[in-house]
């Protein structure tokens, strides 16, 4: 069997391409008004133009007025919403079937690997951090989550190593300069036509 794609398959690709061409380039042209005023937000954040208003020959000083208020809140918040690494409960279910300390095993097996996924995989409390600062920057804040495979090894009884595939959750945050909803008036993402993540990837990539 050849592994060059079916004449129906490209054509169809084609099609879909010169349909939603046109429809990405009318969404970023739409989108330029609110990138500029988040870049304002952005520069604001970064002290450029604090930094170019109050540099001159008498005063040269930088005033992070904009950075220490955003940090200030993202810190403060992060700490409400995630005050440690044990910030959720789990509860034995109840189970006539079960014993009671089978259930409080497993709940308690259960709170463990949620305590490992929320502090090593996840790192919940850098995502809240990073959550925060988008939205006070951007007005939004989005969050991708999804699931990863992973090749691991294991050692069994033996001592013989065995290759076995791991699954696990992921949840990360997404720059807003790359998150479209179509159209934009649309604040149900439920009911939007077009939902993308665009990456501009360079050509030397």
């Amino acid at each position: 069997m050849s592994d060059a794609p079916s004449p129906t398959l490209g054509a169809d690709s084609d099609a879909l391409l010169q349909r939603l061409v046109p429809i990405i380039v009318d969404i970023r042209q739409r989108r330029k008004p609110t990138e500029e005023a988040w870049l304002l937000y952005h520069s604001a954040y970064r002290g450029v133009s604090t930094r170019r208003f109050f540099k001159s020959d008498t005063f040269n000083h930088f005033l992070p007025a904009a950075r220490r208020s955003v940090e200030k809140l993202t810190i403060r918040g992060a700490q409400m919403l995630v005050p440690s690494s044990d910030f959720f409960e789990v509860y034995p279910g109840e189970s006539p079937d079960a014993p009671s300390d089978d259930q409080d095993r497993q709940s308690e097996a259960v709170k463990a690997y949620l305590t490992y996924v929320w502090a090593k995989k996840i790192k919940v409390y850098g995502f809240v951090r990073k959550l925060l600062r988008s939205w006070c920057l951007f007005g939004r804040c989005i969050a991708k989550a999804g699931i990863e495979v992973v090749d691991a090894r294991y050692i069994d009884r033996r001592g013989k190593s065995n290759k076995i595939q791991q699954v696990w959750p992921t949840a990360r945050v997404v720059d807003p300069f790359a998150f479209f909803v179509f159209p934009e008036t649309e604040t149900d993402i439920d009911k939007a036509s077009i939902i993308v993540e665009d990456h501009m990837m360079p050509y030397d990539s």
